[in-house]
């Protein structure tokens, strides 16, 4: 479920022009004051660039596993079949025979297939170098970004500048960009462990003993360290980094073959996400810079993303994470709209019973009625989700397009009594709306 922000932005991204768009955004940032704007460009990017490389992912699996076999029946099977050249088939075997004329011919399409598997196979490696590549560029940026907005640079002091710099400087920021440069190279030399203990000891953060996640953050490095030096295999030196760190049950895997399968990559790509979304949750709340409402709102933001796009397992964390937090000042408005997308997460996963103990886990019921009817499509409670839709008929926040988009109604959409109440309401089908092309 979506806040009241998200929806008035898509309101003016359908009603406004782009470049009108543009100035209400810059205003809007203006006026919330670059402390409330903190980090909102670089959660956003990395977001977006998550999105894209599972789409891309989805994109290679589709060619990996049809490629091979399409290009097969169309480049040699097709040709010796229309030349009538079948001789027999025996179980999975086929005999064709094969002529002077055309022996050359198949032989340098099939070399020309060999070569396109032997490219393809090369992707999700390629695919997971650029996924950890553009990890660590998030985390430059987001390190940077906090440097930037600090305003006491104790921390960064002991970073060298000669006098020569200082006499070179036309000014103060000039010689504390040449800090923030000298401590961002720093960083990114560092280890990813070492990464992590600089951000919990500038920022007080507390990451390795209380993500449950860490030893499998840990292998998705060491991992990538194997395939970027050439290994075939896994190594014991991978095994020693990996138990150091807890990762316990990647013990058998050492002497076997290096695969990246795309459960793997994507599952390492939920990990990764879910680290520098938590981490620039925790950094915000730590350095004070949103209210843990806005901070919360945001979060929520992102998880109803996550939910729309399918990836429910890493929403699920979030939220679960972000929700047992002690002594947050959220108000009940923002803490229910984070706990019907928690409900939903779980409901997506056929985990119906977390789903239900999620939405009684609230009263909801001095709640408003658009509350309400998302509980109800929850459940599946059809009476009560149509008495629901009659009061909000006219409501500003559910609206006939949220009927048809949100992934909470999922579970009602196909349902007759819904589709019927839904063309009484809107006069329309609940059918996503067909653009119409002028003949």
């Amino acid at each position: 479920m979506p806040s009241l922000e998200h929806i008035k932005k898509e309101i003016e991204s359908d009603n406004i022009k782009e470049s009108k768009n543009q100035k209400i955004e810059d205003e809007y940032k203006i006026s919330r004051g670059r402390e409330k704007y903190f980090l909102e460009d670089t959660l956003n990017k990395i977001i977006e660039q998550s999105k894209s490389q599972t789409e891309m992912m989805n994109i290679i699996s589709v060619v990996i596993t049809r490629y091979p076999s399409m290009v097969l029946k169309r480049e040699i099977l097709t040709p010796l079949e229309e030349g009538e050249k079948f001789i027999e088939e025996f179980g999975n075997y086929r005999i064709y025979a094969i002529d002077g004329d055309i022996k050359e011919d198949i032989k340098e399409r099939v070399d020309k297939l060999s070569r396109s598997i032997n490219g393809i196979n090369s992707l999700p490696s390629a695919i997971f170098l650029s996924m950890i590549s553009m990890f660590d560029s998030n985390i430059v940026d987001i390190l940077r970004e906090i440097i930037y907005n600090q305003t006491n640079m104790d921390q960064f002091s002991s970073r060298t500048i000669t006098f020569g710099d200082v006499l070179q400087a036309d000014s103060i920021q000039t010689i504390k960009d040449k800090i923030v440069d000298e401590e961002i190279y720093a960083f990114g030399r560092g280890s990813h462990e070492d990464q992590v203990k600089y951000i919990e000891s500038n920022f007080h953060i507390s990451i390795i003993s209380s993500w449950d996640l860490w030893a499998d953050f840990i292998e998705i490095f060491e991992r990538r360290n194997l395939i970027a030096h050439g290994e075939k295999r896994f190594t014991t030196r991978y095994l020693n980094i990996c138990s150091k760190h807890g990762g316990k049950k990647f013990s058998e895997l050492v002497g076997t073959p290096i695969e990246l399968s795309q459960e793997y990559i994507e599952s390492s790509e939920d990990i990764l996400l879910e680290f520098r979304v938590l981490l620039i949750f925790c950094l915000r709340r730590k350095l004070k810079k949103l209210s843990d409402d806005e901070n919360y709102i945001q979060m929520n933001e992102v998880c109803f993303t996550l939910i729309n796009s399918g990836r429910y397992s890493i929403a699920t964390n979030i939220i679960k994470f972000i929700l047992s937090m002690k002594g947050v000042k959220c108000n009940d408005r923002t803490r229910k709209m984070i706990t019907l997308n928690l409900a939903s997460a779980y409901k997506h996963q056929e985990e119906d019973k977390k789903c239900i103990d999620t939405i009684n886990a609230i009263d909801w019921t001095s709640s408003s009625e658009e509350f309400k009817v998302c509980v109800y499509a929850l459940k599946e409670d059809i009476k009560n989700l149509l008495l629901s839709m009659e009061k909000i008929k006219n409501s500003d926040f559910i609206t006939k397009k949220c009927y048809r988009n949100w992934p909470i109604f999922d579970f009602v959409r196909e349902n007759q009594e819904f589709i019927d109440k839904f063309e009484k309401l809107y006069g329309q089908s609940s059918d996503e709306e067909k653009l119409s092309v002028p003949e």
